[in-house]
């Protein structure tokens, strides 16, 4: 018997969804396809973003392509635009397209 396993030729990146929004954090949690080997969150108040996330913590437990990561240090009442970018082994690299959450006010 032989199994075959799909293959996916570039890196990708579903469900992102923001969580936890305070005046001044947001969570931010994604799902990987394939085998990515680096995950980068970029935001800011523009779609030009500017800052870079803080590496994305642990993967969830029973879920390797889980990913999370936490924002802090953010303005009250406030549009943030981000962008979540993903690389395989292979070089290949994928972006979502722009998305925005707003902050509480204080």
């Amino acid at each position: 018997m032989t199994f075959t396993f799909p293959q996916y030729p570039n890196a990708q990146v579903i469900i992102p969804c923001v969580w936890g929004i305070t005046g001044t954090n947001a969570g931010i949690q994604w799902a990987t396809i394939g085998p990515v080997t680096s995950n980068q969150l970029v935001y800011g108040s523009t779609s030009a973003y500017g800052t870079t996330a803080p590496p994305p913590g642990p993967n969830w437990p029973g879920n390797p392509y889980q990913v999370t990561t936490y924002l802090s240090g953010l303005t009250p009442n406030t549009t943030y635009h981000y962008q979540i970018v993903a690389t395989d082994a292979q070089g290949n690299t994928f972006s979502t397209p722009d998305a925005t959450f707003t902050t509480t006010a204080q």
